[in-house]
């Protein structure tokens, strides 16, 4: 397959600003084989054995449990709604990394119209499954009912799906 820029008239199949010399047709068959290929190799499915022991119907949350840090925090928030990492104060200082704090002050606002301002950043290695990561937080001190909370990014970046039906959260290594 030969790719060529749009200038060249030659080509026939058009994608993403790139012209490719064979058929539209051909291209799209080459493309969907390939897909296949990706769903299979990471299909992530849940089923009702992944909700034993969840009393249904309900309207939870999920949080879990994960090591952070060389440290197991309970009451982590996966909030797919979040845009920022969140950690409280006393954690950090319960885990003793108080030295890899940096102050920094930022607003955040909630959906309400709410806002709490961070005293700082944090970057602290999250363990989940085989996936190893340094991750952001914004360090808040306030009163709230989880740990942390973990956002958008951290999922995608982790290659997670978390089900609140399920009150689980698989990654493809799964």
């Amino acid at each position: 397959m030969r790719e060529t820029r749009d200038d060249d008239k030659s080509s026939k199949a058009k994608i993403g600003g790139y012209s490719f010399n064979i058929s539209t047709s051909e291209l799209v068959a080459v493309l969907r084989c390939m897909g296949d290929k990706v769903l299979e190799e990471y299909s992530i499915t849940f089923d009702d054995a992944d909700a034993d022991g969840v009393l249904t119907p309900h309207n939870d949350t999920l949080v879990i449990s994960l090591l952070v840090h060389d440290t197991y925090v309970k009451r982590v928030l996966i909030d797919p709604g979040s845009f920022v990492n969140i950690i409280l104060l006393r954690v950090v200082i319960e885990m003793q990394a108080n030295d890899k704090m940096i102050p920094k002050a930022h607003t955040l606002s909630g959906f309400d119209s709410s806002s709490v301002v961070t005293i700082g950043e944090i970057i602290l290695m999250t363990f989940a499954e085989e996936v190893v990561k340094d991750t952001k937080f914004h360090m808040v001190e306030m009163d709230i009912a989880y740990n942390m909370i973990l956002d958008r990014p951290w999922i995608h970046e982790t290659d997670n799906v978390p089900s609140t039906l399920h009150q689980v959260i698989m990654f493809p290594s799964q």
